[in-house]
């Protein structure tokens, strides 16, 4: 918490309670309790008007007996609170600190259950808990305080108010964003709601939500609550113009990252004028120094810059806030793209020796020890980093950068929610790149290994790792925090439709459930660490070349690992228009493709072929090192780990060598003719799935074929996806299998986690703007979509999923919005996060009679004992080499991400031919989840009407 509001929180602290002066609990004569009762009149009245002297001797006079006991009753927590709220304006926050701990000890001793002034005096004790940068203890005690607020009966509106800002507050230093985000959605909504709440209320609680939500890039709501912070602030009781300043310089730096700089550099201006005019000893105007000289450094004016630098500079030491400009790394940003890079180092020391003791050798440690400085010291040191790689010290460079990522994984192991470990990562992936990069300068230039392992490792570090960390807490989640994780779900998606009423049921429910977490005793994730011997062994006994791509903001590489465990790097040319290059040849596939014989003019399907080849061709030089090339015959197969847009390239289709136009699709020779190619989200997350303990299940398949009715508004119906879970329910022996109306969602959950294998044949969608909104469907029966039989994609992520294999071949499952810094935002990844140890998904929007036989094949090879990645392979081999499907548009685009062995399934039958009979989706095929809240509620009953596989061919549901 910075500094500038002190004041403002102590004027909030001070303000009366309704209270009683009757004393509960007491172990003295009653007229020292008239004494002490007004005492304590007397001294709340002269903290009212800022007499600290006076009110600490009335105060102190009240918890304590002759003998210098405590009094243990509701005087003396109402003295002890003030006192706490006295020490805090003096800025003793040691002191303030004991105090308030002293008021709950009094207050939990005589209020035995959930009360208004249990909740209060650990509001209080938040506030001096940050500024004396014990943030995880503060965290706690504001997550209580909000807590027992929330279970008061007649709750204090006001006080949850404040404890909400507070919980904001906290939570965004400690880099908890939708905390911080959440919290600041309910007070903005209790403020909206309460009648002749005071303008420092109202100011300071719509100050904070701009700051939060201009964090998460919120911009557009940001300038609306700045601006009302402005209007509130001019009818603030204390220190108007500084509180108008504050609002002004938050209404600027919003502007500023609106693209609107003129604005801003007005509202700097305005903000300056209110302060010299009314107030010009104000240490606000450190703040807007700070952001004016950021401005005149950004116009190429050093002359400017420095000066209102150096004003910044004087206004805080004057002030005995060295701290504040310290941690403020902007003018030696601004300084160094300027050119200026050594007088912006130079600033940036003068920084760090103001801000105190660095990390050194010990970060874990110095993390602990100095919580509050974490987050500048990050920024410090990035900087500098970034600055010493100008300056081609890339060795110094690179031990800011190791200080920075450690810090940074002390930030992400604390935070618990998908959306803040999304956002730490995305801040993240900035410096792993650049850290990527100095590394491969270094090897390039020393010719020294060790680079490369460290930069490989860092690769490792940059991806995946929201996923990672949802696998690891799956296992953890008790059934209350499932059934909230399930509300909190739904809910996301109504406020995406547009229910903004929604908005605070939200936010209340994202709070219940970080108290939730907090009380649990979770293991926080730890960083991946890279196992060498570990991933040697795991890529040795998987017979594979381990791909792994690294698309840097400047630099592309790719890492080879060889079973020999012989690491080496390629650069990738033109990395830079890498997604052009991917849409291009994806256009090419997607236009071009035909069956048999091609129905456009010869000259426009040359043209496409030509596009799909020379484009191709140009990707495969590209992206595999001829090497890799060279040696596909001795290894047979390739584990490929992408990286931004290549998430979308389908490698199994990369054309190798040239051909004669008008191509014949059946000759080409493919990069799948070569070597079984499959894909995993990082090799860490490989390693950690293919750690994890084997388990039995009851059943080897879960399959659902849904139904749907024609009709305006609906889904269509699917002619074959009845046909279609039939055959392979045929391939399989201990199948369980779903029709028509018990195809239902309801059975899908309550199914869950007795079979190796999940396939769902049925409608898909994937939102372009929303992921939460993609969804998978049920048995639709009625005239209109039914939304309570949809499976959404933020439902995934926090069921428990443990199989084998799920397969996704709907349209498009393997799309979805890249997240900087971790990967796409797809049904396949969430289930992947979820457990799944493989999954089956597509690229695009498949035909669905054309995938009929490659699944069916892909299932029959997995039933003889292939491993998934080999089966997928000799799958696709045979349905390209069919009379219809050779072109790629109908095989590459299925796509196998995990565990590429075998899987082993009881009770196997011997599988003949067996007739092709139905991969029928209508463009949108597979999806599946796993979920264990409805199964156990069901106790596992299973009605009669799904099928058992002693029933599979004569008794099934229809």
């Amino acid at each position: 918490m910075t500094t500038a509001y002190r004041t403002l929180l102590a004027v909030l602290l001070i303000g009366l309670l309704p209270w009683s002066l009757t004393a509960q609990v007491t172990s003295v004569p009653a007229l020292r309790d008239s004494a002490r009762r007004v005492n304590l009149t007397q001294g709340i009245q002269y903290l009212n008007t800022a007499d600290y002297a006076r009110a600490g001797e009335l105060l102190t006079t009240v918890p304590y007996d002759g003998a210098g006991r405590m009094i243990v009753d509701s005087l003396s927590g109402l003295a002890l609170h003030k006192l706490g709220v006295l020490a805090f304006s003096e800025a003793e926050d040691s002191l303030s600190a004991h105090w308030f701990q002293e008021a709950i000890g009094v207050r939990d001793s005589i209020y035995a259950g959930p009360h208004n002034d249990r909740a209060h005096s650990r509001g209080g004790l938040a506030d001096p808990l940050s500024y004396l940068g014990r943030l995880d203890e503060a965290m706690d005690v504001i997550r209580e305080a909000v807590a027992i607020y929330e279970s008061v009966a007649d709750v204090d509106s006001l006080n949850l108010l404040r404890s909400l800002n507070t919980l904001s507050n906290v939570a965004q230093q400690r880099r908890n964003f939708q905390l911080a985000l959440s919290a600041s959605y309910r007070a903005l909504t209790l403020l909206d709601g309460m009648h002749g709440i005071s303008p420092d209320d109202a100011f300071y609680t719509c100050y904070n939500a701009s700051i939060v939500q201009l964090r998460l890039d919120k911009l557009n709501q940001a300038l609306v609550n700045a601006r009302r912070s402005l209007t509130y602030a001019s009818l603030t009781k204390y220190d108007e113009a500084a509180n108008t300043a504050s609002a002004y310089n938050q209404l600027a730096i919003t502007q500023r990252e609106l693209g609107d700089e003129e604005a801003s550099f007005h509202s700097l201006t305005k903000g300056v004028e209110v302060l010299v005019a009314s107030n010009p000893e104000s240490y606000i105007l450190g703040y807007l120094y700070l952001n004016l000289a950021e401005y005149h450094g950004g116009k190429g004016n050093a002359a400017k810059g420095d000066v209102f630098d150096g004003r910044a500079r004087k206004v805080f030491d004057d002030s005995g806030m060295l701290r504040e400009y310290a941690i403020v790394d902007k003018y030696p940003r601004a300084l160094h793209a300027m050119g200026r890079s050594e007088q912006a180092i130079a600033l940036i020391n003068q920084k760090l020796g103001y801000l105190g003791t660095s990390p050194g050798d010990t970060v874990g440690r110095w993390a602990i020890n100095h919580p509050g400085d974490i987050v500048p010291m990050i920024d410090l040191l990035s900087a500098r980093a970034e600055f010493l790689t100008a300056l081609n010290k890339g060795n110094a460079a690179l031990k800011d950068y190791n200080t920075v990522l450690s810090l940074q994984d002390h930030l992400r192991s604390r935070v618990s929610d998908f959306d803040s470990r999304s956002y730490l990562s995305k801040n993240l992936r900035p410096f792993f790149d650049n850290a990527i990069a100095l590394h491969y300068r270094a090897y390039c230039n020393t010719q020294d290994t060790a680079h490369l392992w460290e930069a490989f490792a860092l690769s490792e570090r940059a991806r995946s790792y929201s996923l990672l960390a949802n696998l690891r807490s799956a296992g953890q989640r008790t059934v209350e925090e499932q059934r909230l994780n399930e509300r909190i779900a739904a809910l996301e998606r109504r406020v995406a439709e547009g229910e903004t009423a929604q908005r605070d049921v939200l936010a209340e429910a994202r709070i219940q459930l970080d108290l939730l977490r907090e009380s649990s005793e979770s293991t926080p994730p730890q960083p991946f660490v890279l196992d060498r011997g570990v991933l040697t062994e795991y890529i040795k006994r998987n017979e594979c070349t381990l791909l792994e791509y690294h698309l840097g903001s400047s630099l592309g590489l790719v890492f080879v690992v060889t079973p020999d465990g012989r690491l080496s790097v390629y650069p990738i040319e033109g990395a830079a228009d890498l997604n052009a290059e991917i849409n291009r040849w994806r256009e090419s596939i997607a236009e071009g493709e035909y069956r048999r014989k091609s129905l456009r003019p010869v000259a426009v399907q040359d043209s496409l072929d030509r596009q799909f080849l020379e484009q191709g061709l140009r990707l495969t030089h590209q992206l595999i090192p001829p090497p890799v090339l060279n040696s596909l015959h001795l290894r047979p197969r390739l584990c490929i780990v992408p990286d931004g847009g290549l998430n979308y390239l389908p490698f199994a289709a990369l054309p190798l060598e040239a051909a004669p136009l008008p191509l014949d699709y059946h000759t080409v020779k493919y990069l799948q003719g070569k070597t079984d190619v499959h894909y995993a989200y990082s090799a860490g997350f490989v390693l950690e799935v293919a750690q994890r303990p084997a388990r039995t299940y009851e059943e080897d398949l879960l399959a659902f074929a849904p139904t749907f009715r024609p009709g305006r508004g609906t889904l269509h119906p699917l002619a074959n996806n009845k046909d279609e879970v039939s055959q392979i329910a045929k391939l399989v022996a201990r199948t369980t299998a779903f029709y028509g109306r018990e195809a239902n969602r309801d059975n899908f959950l309550a199914s869950l986690g007795r079979a190796r294998m999940l396939h769902l044949s049925s409608h898909g969608s994937v939102h372009p703007g929303n992921p939460n909104l993609s969804y998978v469907a049920f048995s639709q029966l009625g005239d209109s979509i039914d939304r309570a039989e949809m499976l959404y994609f933020n439902d995934l992520r926090n069921l428990p999923l443990d199989n084998e294999l799920t397969v996704l071949s709907a349209c498009e499952t393997s799309l979805g919005e890249l997240a900087a810094g971790e990967t796409t935002m797809s049904f396949a990844s969430a289930l992947a996060s979820a457990g799944a140890r493989s999954t089956l998904t597509t690229l695009w929007e498949v035909d669905d009679r054309a995938t009929k036989g490659l699944i069916v094949d892909f299932y029959r090879r997995l039933v003889n004992g292939e491993g998934r990645a080999t089966a997928l392979n000799h799958a696709q081999a045979d349905h390209r080499s069919s009379p219809d499907y050779a072109h790629p548009y109908y095989w590459s685009g299925v796509v196998l991400y995990g565990d590429p062995g075998p899987i082993v399934l009881t009770d196997s039958w011997s599988v003949g031919a067996v007739p092709v009979v139905g991969w029928g989706i209508g463009g949108v095929l597979a999806l599946l989840v796993a979920g264990l809240l409805l199964f156990r509620l069901r106790g596992g009953d299973y009605s009669a009407r799904r099928d058992r596989p002693d029933s599979l061919v004569d008794n099934r549901s229809q």
